[in-house]
């Protein structure tokens, strides 16, 4: 008679070589669905469309350092007060609408303001949980645009951790969380493994003392195969990680420092010509080209929204902080650049 554990192992034996011809299966179709999008991208590019010869080509714009460049309007005009944690509200956010309309918030419990520096700062508590820490996120609504550029300076208090406790074996594992400004869609939102060529995000990110993006296009779900729950989740930029040790890092605990990324998105649903560049205090650390953000034959990539994160994690206490720590947030700017 066969035992028990046998039987288990037997039937998540059958399972795993079900899901591995799943997973292979779900890349056949994606490598076949991005060869009829190249294809038809090839066809669209022979038809001439009036409408579409009125209207300027998207091109870059000059490269200049930050400290040169354009940085456009104030997202929120955050007042000259100092608000504790836990009592901000909704309608206070709202009243701060400046280029943006406040759109949707979640965990409003953890944002303070805070004074400094000459200037109020929207400052994002991170106390510890059993996944990281709270997600605290207020998005805003943006004209829809073909490209955008957002900025902000960025304070992390004197005890803050990158993560939980360092692993010699894999020093930047569970060192990670959201950051920043960011950009999605104006319907999905892509995240937490969702695959949905309808929508993108990309959000600021870091991986211990590295400045990232956290970058949800389409192509990144080749990345789920081999994964362990076949969701794909988002790329780190830049690869490889830059920088690997402390002493080069550009994020330091307690300096104020100067964020700078630009999203160009992919000019029609079947091109990958998409553009993401970041700098950190005027250095140059991403210039990712040849992107392909979102797009499907009935709906147009385009930003319709800002998206403020700042949170660790992750999914356990591997992420979590040992104390509660914060993230300053001020001079949050938006300018539309296509």
């Amino acid at each position: 008679m066969t035992k028990p554990n046998e039987e288990v192992k037997f039937q998540l034996q059958e399972l795993q070589l079900e899901m591995q011809e799943n997973v292979a299966l779900a890349k056949g179709n994606l490598d076949k669905f991005y060869a009829q999008a190249a294809r038809i991208g090839e066809l669209q590019n022979q038809i001439v469309v009036c409408e579409d010869a009125a209207q300027p080509p998207l091109t870059p714009p000059p490269e200049q350092p930050p400290s040169q460049m354009n940085l456009g309007a104030l997202l929120m005009d955050l007042p000259n007060e100092v608000i504790e944690r836990g009592n901000l509200t909704s309608n206070m956010v709202k009243s701060w609408n400046a280029a943006g309309t406040h759109r949707w918030n979640r965990e409003l419990r953890d944002f303070a303001l805070a004074r400094h520096s000459d200037r109020t700062w929207l400052r994002a508590y991170h106390e510890p949980q059993s996944y990281g820490t709270r997600r605290c996120t207020i998005s805003h609504q943006l004209d829809i645009g073909k490209a955008y550029r957002v900025s902000w300076l960025c304070k992390l208090s004197n005890n803050w951790e990158f993560g939980g406790p360092i692993k010699e074996s894999n020093p930047l594992s569970g060192q990670s969380g959201k950051m920043g400004m960011g950009l999605g869609d104006n319907t999905y939102l892509t995240s937490g493994g969702d695959i949905n060529p309808k929508g993108f995000t990309c959000r600021g990110q870091w991986r211990g003392p590295s400045k990232k993006a956290y970058c949800y296009d389409t192509r990144r779900s080749l990345v789920a195969v081999g994964k362990p729950d076949g969701r794909a989740y988002g790329d780190e930029r830049p690869l490889p990680s830059y920088p690997t040790t402390m002493s080069e890092a550009p994020l330091v605990p307690g300096r104020i420092h100067k964020v700078v990324m630009d999203v160009h998105m992919n000019t029609s649903w079947a091109v990958a010509d998409g553009m993401l560049k970041m700098w950190v205090d005027d250095k140059q650390i991403i210039d990712d080209r040849g992107l392909h953000w979102m797009g499907t034959v009935d709906v147009a990539p385009n930003i319709g929204q800002s998206l403020l994160t700042s949170f660790h994690g992750g999914s356990s206490t591997a992420w979590a902080p040992s104390v509660t720590c914060w993230a300053d947030y001020s001079e949050q700017r938006v300018l539309r650049l296509a």
